[in-house]
């Protein structure tokens, strides 16, 4: 009697491991993108706190949702950088890199992704590649800027849109900072026992899309990022065409890059003076 009852015991122990593995899954399935985009919304500062004159623009994605960006121009420059930033907080958090770019002699356009900042709707992954195309549309279009005086730079989860846009428009260049290949990688290093591929949907597929961009490549990463795999940022190095090149930076995650570091700025004014050409001129 005491054996039936153990094994009875188990089996009961192992059926309820099992129900509470597969609700995972199915917990995982449904509310990913809550583990992976985590929004803000309002502003508590802006680049004019930080003595940056800038412009509030209204951007329209195709399927009608309103995004909110920011532009921080340089007037004497017809030179712009495109900046994607990543998944959490909103403009806010990303004014520091407004006045680095600010700082390198170029125009600069910042949008929040749907959901974030005051932005409209929620964020998710083809969502976020509208909010990307019609940034660049506005550029494009309304503001008249050609093609061949942008550079796309994305961080970290902006590395997603990024990557999406570039191959379709083919921008003066192309700057990824702590990048990941895949959110399905991101899945296998974070969520090691369960069958990401079959869980994930939302994809992020930065790997896949690399390998059609042909403008020069900047990738950006530090080995001490305990967030995004520094072995990820060098896959993509190695899936990216030439002309192509590698910065290596110090620290972790949200702080790996430093704008008042001389030695990155001189890596960027290099790196825009091989896109932009010898017409680019940094203060």
């Amino acid at each position: 009697m005491e054996k039936t009852a153990i094994r009875e015991m188990t089996v009961r122990i192992l059926i309820g491991a099992v129900g509470v593995y597969a609700i995972l899954c199915v917990l995982l399935y449904l509310f990913q993108n809550r583990l992976i985009f985590f929004p803000k919304k309002g502003y508590n500062a802006t680049p004019a706190d930080y003595g940056l004159p800038f412009e509030r623009v209204r951007l329209t994605a195709a399927d009608g949702v309103r995004i909110a960006a920011w532009v921080v121009r340089n007037p004497a420059s017809p030179f712009w950088v495109l900046f994607f930033h990543g998944n959490a907080g909103n403009n806010t958090q990303r004014i520091p890199y407004l006045a680095f770019l600010h700082s390198l002699g170029v125009n600069a356009l910042l949008p929040d992704y749907r959901g974030y900042g005051e932005s409209e709707g929620r964020p998710t992954e083809r969502g976020v590649y509208l909010d990307a195309e019609a940034a660049w549309k506005w550029l494009t279009e309304k503001e008249g800027v050609p093609p061949e005086k942008i550079v796309i730079w994305g961080r970290s989860l902006g590395g997603g849109p990024a990557c999406h846009l570039a191959p379709k428009v083919n921008p003066a260049g192309l700057v990824l900072e702590s990048t990941f290949t895949s959110v399905k990688d991101m899945a296998r290093r974070m969520f090691p026992v369960f069958p990401v591929s079959l869980i994930v949907r939302t994809r992020f597929d930065n790997a896949s899309k690399i390998a059609d961009v042909r403008c020069p490549v900047m990738v950006i990463h530090g080995p001490a990022d305990t967030l995004v795999p520094y072995r990820l940022g060098r896959r993509l190095f190695e899936l990216a065409n030439e002309p192509k090149e590698f910065m290596e930076i110090r620290g972790n995650h949200n702080d790996t890059y430093s704008i008042d570091d001389e030695q990155c700025r001189r890596r960027w004014r290099a790196f825009l003076r091989r896109c932009f050409g010898e017409a680019y001129s940094p203060p």
